[in-house]
C-alpha cells in the first residue's frame, strides 16, 4: 500500500515538473506540454521518470520522450566512438614514421565505425592526418625529382666528355656549382621531419643516385685536370677520355 501510494503521489509532482502534461485534457495538449518541457533541457533522469509514468497513459506523448532519450543514448555512443578514434589519430600523429596506408585507413575505418568525422575533434584530426599524408607524398615526389636531376647532371658530364676539352673546361665551374646545389637540396630533403616516413625504397635509391653522380663528377674533374696539365706538358700522361686524348695527340703531332 505504501508503495502504491508513493507512486500515485509522484504523479502530481511530475505533472508540475512537466507543466501539466499529466492533467492536460487531450493527447495533443499532453504532447505539446512535453515538447515545451523538453525545450527546457531536463535531465536524463527526469525524462526517464516522466517516460515511465507517461508511457502507460499516453503512448503518443511518451514517444517524444523515447525519441529524446534514444537521441541522448546515440550521442553518448558517438562520443565514446569519437574518443576512441581521436586517441588512435593522436597515436598516429605522434609517430615519427607515419605509414601513409595507416593514416588513410584511419579515416576509412572510423567512418565504418560510425565515428562523427564531421565534428570536432575528429574533423581536426582528419585534416591534420590529410596534411601529413600530403607532406609525405610531396616529399616523395621531390625525392623522385632529385633522382631524375642526378641522372641529367651525370649525362651532362658524359656529353661534355665527347666534346673538345676546352668546351668541358669552360663548363666545369657551372657544373661544379650545379652538383653542389643538388647536394644541398638532397640534404634538405633528408633533414625534413617526414623523411623517415617515406617509402623504404626512396632513401636508398636517392643515395645510389648521389653516389653515381659523385663518381662521374669526380672522374670528370680529375680527367680534365690531367688534360689541362698534358696540354702544357708534352711529357705528361694523356687523359683517359678518348676525345681529349686524341686532341692532345694531334696537338703533339702524334697519330690519333
Amino acid at each position: 500500500m505504501t508503495s502504491n501510494s508513493s507512486k500515485h503521489q509522484d504523479i502530481p509532482s511530475l505533472d508540475t515538473l512537466t507543466g501539466g502534461a499529466f492533467t492536460a485534457p487531450t493527447s495533443g495538449e499532453r504532447a505539446q506540454r512535453i515538447r515545451d518541457w523538453l525545450a527546457t533541457n531536463p535531465t536524463t533522469e527526469q525524462m526517464q521518470g516522466v517516460f515511465k509514468e507517461l508511457s502507460g497513459r499516453d503512448k503518443g506523448a511518451a514517444r517524444l520522450l523515447r525519441e529524446k532519450l534514444d537521441e541522448i543514448k546515440r550521442a553518448k555512443g558517438q562520443e565514446a566512438i569519437g574518443a576512441e578514434w581521436a586517441a588512435k589519430a593522436e597515436a598516429l600523429l605522434g609517430q615519427s614514421k607515419l605509414n601513409i596506408a595507416d593514416a588513410m585507413a584511419w579515416q576509412r575505418d572510423a567512418a565504418r565505425a560510425g565515428a562523427p568525422l564531421s565534428r570536432e575533434p575528429l574533423a581536426g584530426f582528419k585534416n591534420r592526418l590529410a596534411e601529413r599524408v600530403k607532406s609525405i607524398e610531396d616529399l616523395q615526389h621531390r625525392a623522385q625529382v632529385q633522382r631524375e636531376a642526378a641522372v641529367l647532371l651525370a649525362q651532362r658530364f658524359e656529353v661534355l666528355s665527347t666534346k673538345g676539352w676546352r668546351n668541358a673546361q669552360a663548363a666545369e665551374e657551372a657544373l661544379r656549382g650545379d652538383v653542389a646545389h643538388w647536394q644541398q637540396q638532397v640534404g634538405e630533403l633528408a633533414g625534413d621531419p617526414d623523411w623517415s616516413s617515406l617509402d623504404a625504397r626512396f632513401a636508398p635509391q636517392l643515395e645510389a643516385s648521389k653516389a653515381q653522380l659523385l663518381v662521374v663528377s669526380d672522374a670528370f674533374h680529375v680527367a680534365l685536370a690531367q688534360t689541362v696539365t698534358a696540354a702544357t706538358d708534352a711529357a705528361a700522361p694523356l687523359p683517359p677520355v678518348p676525345v681529349w686524348a686524341d686532341e692532345l695527340r694531334a696537338a703533339r703531332g702524334l697519330p690519333t
